[in-house]
């Protein structure tokens, strides 16, 4: 092998994040795939789950997906002009059907019920996979329209995000103990409740967009992705010409 380039596909759905926000305004966005007219004071937190797995020896458990939604309307609690979209990853029947190989009849139900209450907060939109053909497409404008991507540790999302230069962290409620590949980058990966707020609020309503570049530069780039251009698919384009 002459030569190798690496590229992430994560980092090519970037593009089109950043291509997203460059044609339509966040709040026509929103008024079109969530019905609701955004307010100057509102602030968006997209919620993204991963594949929950009923299993002790599971980096993400049924127990985590619990807390995780619980954590959800903490949050969303006491922080009073927060709109919260939440995009799952699974239907219901992932959770409770006899037919599926990970239903719990009993952590499911309490699943589902978080689920139910979620969906009958004013302020919290679902964003259900039977609901959109396209889920790529809908992913990268929940990504486009929202201040803040928070996604359970360690599913794509965030990284997507990051690359189209967006605030953006993983979160787990709690640590355990495992070590991951961006622990170390300070305000990236963060565990439980409490620090949950804390970052969040720092990076709604205190860390403006000049500020988070920096940080971006000073600890993500070359880190998470190489450049943070958001111009992975383009330069993929471009070597598969150059190699014809």
């Amino acid at each position: 092998i002459r030569n190798l380039t690496i590229f992430s596909f994560t980092t090519i759905y970037s593009e089109m994040i950043r291509e997203i926000i460059s044609t339509d305004s966040k709040k026509n966005l929103f008024r079109e795939h969530f019905g609701k007219d955004l307010e100057n004071k509102n602030k968006i937190i997209a919620f993204f789950d991963t594949t929950f797995i009923d299993a002790e020896n599971c980096n993400s458990t049924y127990e985590d997906c619990i807390a995780f939604y619980q954590d959800i309307l903490r949050l969303i609690d006491c922080i009073e002009d927060v709109l919260v979209i939440v995009k799952p990853s699974k239907l219901a029947s992932w959770f409770i059907s006899p037919q599926m190989q990970w239903a719990s009849p009993k952590k499911g139900k309490i699943i589902i019920e978080l689920w139910n209450v979620l969906k009958s907060n004013p302020r919290i939109f679902w964003a259900a996979n039977e609901q959109y053909n396209d889920q790529l497409t809908f992913n990268n404008i929940i990504i486009a329209i929202s201040d803040l991507v928070v996604t359970h540790a360690m599913s794509s999302p965030t990284a997507e995000a990051l690359g189209a230069r967006k605030k953006a962290i993983w979160y787990k409620s709690k640590n355990s103990g495992q070590q991951r590949l961006y622990d170390k980058i300070p305000g990236l990966v963060i565990f439980g409740y409490e620090e949950l707020e804390k970052r969040v609020k720092n990076l709604l309503y205190e860390v403006n967009d000049k500020g988070y570049d920096a940080y971006l530069d000073k600890y993500v780039k070359g880190g998470v992705e190489a450049s943070l251009d958001g111009l992975a698919a383009t330069k993929f384009r471009q070597l598969l010409k150059s190699t014809t």
